[in-house]
């Protein structure tokens, strides 16, 4: 493992802890992967959250709790009864919605 020996300094005069968390992941990634496009920086942090290697895995345990509350906000009952009722007919199968209801469910 190659040990970074470089260390940052982070102006914290009038920065937010959000602000000094991102310029510092920012800056590792920039050591860590130079030249690597943000996309691909990106999908590398998520994986490395989803699979719990982040914070002893309580990143990905609220990540997942983060989710799990968009989903159920996106899917309030009044939504999916107005999707049924603009949609066309045989477009929203019962099987669908049971679907949705297990992964939100979990």
């Amino acid at each position: 493992m190659k040990v970074i020996k470089k260390k940052y300094a982070i102006n914290v005069k009038g920065a937010t802890l959000e602000e000094q968390l991102a310029f510092c992941i920012e800056q590792s990634f920039a050591q860590v992967l130079p030249g690597k496009h943000i996309q691909t920086e990106a999908k590398m942090l998520i994986d490395t959250i989803q699979s719990g290697k982040l914070i002893k895995g309580a990143a990905a345990t609220a990540m997942f709790e983060t989710t799990k509350g968009y989903i159920r906000e996106l899917f309030r009952p009044w939504r999916v009864l107005k999707a049924c009722d603009i949609s066309p007919v045989g477009a929203f199968k019962t099987s669908s919605l049971n679907a949705l209801r297990e992964v939100i469910d979990e």
